[in-house]
């Protein structure tokens, strides 16, 4: 009876221990949405919380909530919200079946609101045309901006904020703020336009492609890419590049303003040399990259000598930097290489490998001693907020931007040089503007007014339809003083403000559109008054005929004489043997280069051609002597197929 009944203890012992186990439970709570707001309801959700041997019929059947303020809520899913921001020490208590605790305790940051829930963001283009339908977003909420290109968001937590805005055909624009409850409360985005789309007809070829601008071009390796699911990318693609003009308006949008992140994790400011921003899209739209282990070659013209100080030849470094959109900041990834360049105006270019497409910048560090206290007034001497763009001319001839908002009270703008001069532009979101020029150090102030003209400019065909289109404007201030503006204008239209006084102002405008009978060159003038609309009439058509592509490259001619053969070549394209098309570019023998050319009838749309004649050159070393060498190839206006390969067979020197 004895060892029966002891059995039976061990057998109760038994069941009791599968039942308790010798484990705790496991507390884990997660927080949405952060971050954490005050005044704005918090959930708290336990749901992944265990306890220990749940397969065994054990569970959590408590949950105990202490928020650090004092107030507590049971329940495994909870709401809190709390009055003050501050740091707070969340706590979270389950107890299991058996009666077994666990805690977690986490620290939580909660952040003040903006003051009113309210800021409000300016977006213009580089050019200053004010963009309306521009999408702006800060910590996940989004507004689009109306006419006047203002965006309002609310409910924006106070502290780093990475303010984003982006337009069909601009680049997309970021940069980092600081916001808090009695501080910023205005922004101003800058966006630059496209330049330039292209066609490619196969996507897997290796392919030089030459801009139009800065002398910019990409080379490509064969199958260099991949879809955003890591496939190979096959067929047609679209390209959208543009090569930023460092000398011109296009460094007012500058991504981030010029503020970045070395490799050594340094916060620093960047001058820069050249920038190009390139992004390749299937025929979805879906955006491609290089594929893992591919690699591309870019490359533009230095249009200074020196930047910032620093001299520049062939053979000298220049960091590269690209923009990380989502954080508003360059990040160092690279060195580019300064070559030389027989379509630069300085004779140098700067080239770099890059192993993904964004926006890339060859930059050097700026950093300088001096200071300068800058301020709006508005026209009845009151402090305003105000959006200022900062155009910094060095002594060199280079220059840089920087573009800021700032509070009534004004604000310190710091890493000045130590001489050379500063032109401000400013605005409001209320639309006043006001411009000043200054020194690099002590004060500037900045009378704001209300703008001498303001008028919605779109341009329209006979038929009512709307088309973007570049726009000049012309304003005759008298005493010879003319005044012009060369804006880029889309579809929907943008709203153009000037401190011109004048009561007439010139339009003239220009559009690109495509039927089956081809490219139509659209044109229009008008005369508007200083205020109000102005439907700029495209009803000038005249048809060119459609760009075609041809992918031409330099080849040893087959009764070429020498033993040693040229690395590379100049190639240069005309049209009707007069016009030219592509200026001189040095690549390798055997590297196709595509060019762009215009038919100038109205043609067949796949193969017909207008005359045209690529011109070719080398040269090569011979026991220390330099032979000149050079070929030619001409279609005569036969019909060439899009997309052929034409070989310009390099062979005797010329007489």
């Amino acid at each position: 009876m004895k060892i029966i009944r002891s059995l039976q203890w061990v057998w109760l012992m038994l069941i009791a221990s599968l039942l308790t186990g010798c484990g705790e439970p496991t507390a884990d709570f997660k927080v949405t949405p952060t971050p954490v707001v005050a005044g704005v309801t918090t959930t708290f959700d336990a749901s992944a919380s265990a306890a220990y041997g749940e397969n065994k019929g054990n569970s959590i059947v408590a949950y105990e909530w202490s928020f650090g303020d004092g107030k507590t809520e049971s329940g495994e899913v909870v709401t809190h919200s709390y009055e003050k921001a501050g740091d707070y020490q969340v706590q979270l208590k389950v107890t299991d079946r058996r009666g077994v605790s666990k805690t977690k305790i986490q620290k939580l940051t909660v952040n003040a609101p903006v003051d009113e829930s309210n800021v409000q963001v300016l977006v213009r283009s580089s050019q200053g045309a004010l963009l309306a339908n521009a999408q702006v977003t800060i910590d996940g909420i989004s507004a689009e901006t109306n006419e006047q290109g203002m965006a309002e968001l609310d409910n924006i937590a106070t502290g780093s904020q990475v303010v984003m805005a982006s337009k069909s055909g601009f680049i997309a624009q970021s940069t980092q703020v600081e916001l808090s409850t009695d501080g910023l409360k205005q922004i101003q985005l800058i966006l630059q336009p496209v330049k330039e789309e292209l066609a490619l007809a196969d996507i897997t070829q290796s392919q030089l492609i030459v801009s139009q601008y800065q002398g910019a071009r990409i080379t490509l390796p064969d199958n260099a890419f991949v879809d955003s699911n890591g496939k190979a990318a096959t067929g047609t693609a679209t390209l959208k590049l543009t090569p930023w003009d460092i000398t011109a308006a296009d460094l007012t949008a500058m991504p981030g303003n010029g503020k970045a992140q070395t490799s050594d994790g340094e916060i620093v400011e960047l001058i820069s040399a050249g920038m190009m921003t390139v992004d390749f899209y299937d025929s979805t739209g879906s955006h491609l990259q290089l594929a893992t282990g591919k690699t591309a070659t870019i490359q533009m013209d230095l249009p200074y000598t020196s930047i910032g100080g620093n001299a520049l030849a062939v053979g000298s470094e220049i960091p590269l930097w690209h923009f990380d959109e989502s954080q508003g900041i360059w990040i160092e990834d690279g060195v580019g290489h300064v070559v030389a360049s027989s379509s630069s105006s300085t004779g140098l270019a700067v080239s770099a490998e890059v192993s993904h497409f964004s926006t890339w910048n060859w930059d050097f560090k700026f950093n300088n001693p001096n200071t300068l206290n800058v301020k709006c007034i508005d026209y009845n001497g009151q402090p305003a907020a105000c959006n200022v763009v900062a155009t910094v001319l060095l002594d060199d001839g280079s220059h840089l931007t920087k573009s800021t908002s700032l509070p009534a009270e004004g604000a310190t703008i710091i890493n000045l040089p130590t001489s050379g001069s500063v032109s401000w532009h400013a605005t409001t979101v209320g639309g006043l503007i006001g411009d000043a020029t200054s020194g690099v150090s002590g004060s500037v102030q900045i009378t704001l007014s209300e703008p001498k003209t303001s008028n919605f400019v779109r341009c329209s065909t006979p038929d009512s339809t709307y088309h973007a289109c570049a726009v000049t404007l012309t304003a005759d201030l008298g005493n010879n003083d003319i005044k012009t503006l060369s804006l880029d204008i889309p579809e929907e239209g943008a709203l153009i403000q000037t401190s011109f006084k004048v009561s007439n102002l010139a339009w003239a405008g220009t559009a690109k559109a495509v039927d089956a009978s081809g490219v139509h060159q659209l044109s229009g003038s008008s005369v508007s008054t200083a205020t109000g609309a102005v439907n700029l009439l495209l009803d000038s058509d005249v048809i060119v005929a459609p760009v075609k592509q041809v992918r031409a490259r330099c080849v040893v001619a087959a009764d070429y004489p020498y033993s040693v053969q040229p690395q590379s070549c100049d190639l240069r394209v005309y049209s009707n043997y007069e016009q030219l098309i592509l200026e001189a570019v040095n690549i390798p023998m055997g590297q196709t280069v595509n060019v762009y050319l215009p038919v100038e009838t109205s043609v067949n749309n796949d193969s017909l051609y207008a005359p045209f004649f690529i011109s070719a050159s080398a040269e090569v070393n011979i026991d220390s002597e330099l032979y000149y060498i050079d070929g030619y190839y001409s279609n005569e206006g036969d019909a060439v197929n899009n997309n052929q390969i034409i070989d310009v067979p390099i062979g005797y020197s010329p007489q």
